[in-house]
C-alpha cells in the first residue's frame, strides 16, 4: 500500500508558456533539451522536466501564476478523481541530486526546493493539471489582472520507478 511521505506546495509565476522542474545538480552530459522534445503537457530528460501551461489565453507572453502541489510516495498513489483535472499523464523522470525546484525559461528560480529523498534515482510522476478559470464579471468586479490569482494548478505525485 502506498504511503505519502511528504507534500510541498509552491506558487510560481512563469513566462513564455511553460515551467521547468530542474535538478539541483543542473544539466548533465545526458540531459537533452527537453524543451525541444515536444510533449503535449510534459517532456522529461535527465534532471529536467518541462511542464507546458494549460491556460488557454491568446497572449502566451502574459505572465501567469501557477500553483504546484508536490507529493512524494513510497509506491504508486491512488488515483484522484479524474474529472477534477483537465489533463493527466504519467512520465519517467531521472534526477541525480534528488532535489528539484521550479524555474522559468529565463532561469528565474523558485527559492523552494523539493527533496525527493533519493539521489541518482528514476521516478514515476503522475502530473495532473487544471485551469482555474474566473468568470469575466469576477475579474472586473474584483479588478483583477492575471498576476492577481493562480490561473492553473498542477499536482505532481512522485514514486520510485520499479522498472
Amino acid at each position: 500500500m502506498a504511503e505519502l511521505l511528504r507534500t510541498v506546495e509552491d506558487t510560481f509565476r512563469r513566462s513564455y508558456g511553460r515551467y521547468l522542474l530542474t535538478d539541483a545538480d543542473g544539466p548533465t552530459i545526458d540531459t537533452e533539451d527537453a524543451r525541444l522534445l515536444g510533449g503535449e503537457l510534459c517532456s522529461t530528460t535527465q534532471n529536467l522536466m518541462v511542464i507546458e501551461t494549460i491556460v488557454r489565453r491568446d497572449d502566451v507572453l502574459e505572465l501567469i501564476r501557477g500553483r504546484f502541489v508536490f507529493e512524494v510516495w513510497t509506491a504508486e498513489p491512488p488515483l484522484t478523481a479524474a474529472d477534477v483535472w483537465d489533463k493527466q499523464i504519467i512520465v519517467r523522470f531521472r534526477t541525480t541530486s534528488g532535489v528539484v525546484r521550479l524555474e522559468d525559461d529565463d532561469q528565474v528560480a523558485s527559492p523552494l526546493e523539493i527533496d525527493l529523498g533519493a539521489r541518482d534515482a528514476c521516478w514515476q510522476v503522475r502530473l495532473s493539471a487544471r485551469e482555474i478559470a474566473l468568470e469575466p464579471e469576477d475579474v472586473e468586479y474584483f479588478e483583477l489582472g492575471s498576476e492577481d490569482y493562480d490561473a492553473e494548478i498542477f499536482l505532481l505525485q512522485f514514486w520510485p520507478d520499479g522498472s
